[in-house]
This record gives C-alpha cells, structure tokens and sequence, in this order.
C-alpha cells in the first residue's frame, strides 16, 4: 500500500500552500483521502505527482488571493461581529468555502471603516 502523506508534506512536495493544496482538493481536481470523516486529508503521492504532470503551469486557486487580501484585515474585525453574523459565517465554513471567503470579505469591507 502507498504511503499516505499529510497536507504540510503535500504542500512542500508541490511548491503550493497548505490552503492552495486545500482549495484544490475543495475544487476537484486534487483527489484526497480521509481515513474517517472528520480525519485530516491525506494525498497519494503519485496523485500529487499525477496532478503537476496534468497541471504544469497551474496557479494557486483565486480563491486563495481572496484569503490573502482580507486575512491581515479579518483579525482586527472578527470580534466586532454580531451574533447573527457569526452564525451566517459557522454555517458556511467547510461546506461553501467560496460563499464563506466572500462572506468573510464583506464583513472586513463593512467594520473595516471602524479599525
């Protein structure tokens, strides 16, 4: 049997970022392997070589930049959301990764005027 490696390893293995390598998986075209549900991903690592071969020039997923533009704004407005605002944000967390970065970036444009 192949030895499973983690995301840290994936990631250093193919030049992305454990996000990047996240997202791709998120997106479908990374394939990742989960010993029980709410285990931590594991990847091939043939699957990971089979993935740069297919995907030479690829880029880290848009989404990431997302993340990197609001991520040194998310930590001075976290604290300042209502309840409401909270649970809109634990609902979309890991089931709409999209819908839960967009969300994160408008409550950033909307308390960031206040930081």
């Amino acid at each position: 049997m192949e030895r499973l490696i983690n995301t840290k390893e994936a990631a250093r293995l193919t030049g992305y970022t454990q996000c990047g390598i996240r997202l791709f998986v998120k997106q479908g075209v990374l394939k990742a392997y989960r010993m029980s549900p709410r285990a931590q991903m594991r990847f091939k690592e043939s699957d990971l070589i089979k993935f740069m071969k297919e995907n030479p020039d690829e880029k880290e997923p848009p989404l990431f930049d997302i993340w990197k533009e609001i991520r040194p704004f998310w930590a001075k407005v976290k604290n300042k959301l209502t309840d409401a605002e909270k649970d809109r944000l634990q609902s979309l967390q890991g089931v709409d990764l999209e819908g839960y970065l967009f969300a994160i970036k408008s409550l950033v444009e909307k308390y960031s005027a206040d930081v």
